[in-house]
């Protein structure tokens, strides 16, 4: 009943598209959203030049923004190319499946100590914003950097940011207990002084952290720190108009979209 109902809005939206197009783009499936704007289609014409084979495009959709960890991007385009638009029939199972296989990639790669999920951002040097330390990645970068000087990021660098569930010092000294402190000792200090002792970051405790982009591990003693959950629900909301405009409801608790509180299946 999903791939009829997908089948017959094809051609109604391909109608639509070529003429607010002009007839540039000509699709032989498309995926609609609730956003006219949003969708994927398998690409066979452009411009009037055909496309042999065809090739996924993707309009609007959050899954192919630059602040989208490249992994998560490469997946869900996966998903829409394979599960959705290159299947006789939509299992919709199938595709809830999906969401709770990357649920569990994110939380694996945070386990082994890998940046595969930390968000992309660009800074752009503290002078240059506004309000800097309202800025997740001013924050995480200014930590970083009195943590390791040498290896400072600078403005126009390319980074990626670490969410962290310590952004009170009650949860500080908490996670704190986890970690080696012989081993780390003078590394928490530093982290303590620049986030709790500074009257501009207090307000935000230690709840970002900034490293340079293309760095593949985290630090060890960060790992206590890092609010997995977040990071599964700022991955999986990217893509979860997916899994909407398949028909699947997403629950909402206490006002927050827990759009990774799937079951196995």
């Amino acid at each position: 009943m999903v791939c009829s109902l997908v089948k017959a809005r094809v051609a109604k939206a391909n109608f639509e598209l070529a003429t607010r197009n002009q007839h540039k783009d000509l699709y032989s499936r498309l995926f609609l959203t609730a956003n006219k704007k949003h969708y994927a289609g398998l690409l066979v014409n452009r411009e009037g030049v055909l496309v042999t084979p065809s090739e996924l495009d993707i309009k609007g959709m959050k899954i192919k923004t630059i602040n989208v960890p490249r992994v998560t991007r490469e997946y869900f385009k996966n998903v829409v190319e394979k599960d959705v638009l290159g299947a006789s029939e939509i299992d919709l199972s199938l595709a809830v499946s999906r969401f709770v296989q990357f649920e569990k990639m994110v939380r694996d790669a945070f386990e082994e100590g890998l940046t595969t999920f930390a968000i992309p951002k660009k800074y752009s040097g503290i002078e240059n914003y506004a309000s800097p330390y309202t800025q997740e990645i001013v924050r995480g970068v200014l930590v970083w950097n009195a943590l390791y000087p040498r290896e400072s990021i600078q403005g126009m660098d390319s980074a990626q940011v670490i969410k962290l569930h310590t952004d009170n010092i009650e949860a500080f000294e908490e996670t704190v207990e986890k970690v080696d402190m012989e081993k780390w000792g003078e590394t928490i200090g530093i982290v303590r002084e620049t986030c709790f002792e500074n009257e501009n970051m207090s307000p935000y405790g230690f709840g970002r952290f900034a490293m340079p982009f293309g760095l593949p591990t985290l630090p060890e003693w960060l790992l206590p720190f890092i609010d997995v959950r977040v990071h599964v629900d700022y991955n999986v909301k990217n893509a979860i108009i997916i899994l909407q405009s398949l028909g699947i409801q997403c629950l909402e608790v206490r006002g927050v979209n827990r759009h990774s509180n799937l079951v196995s299946i």
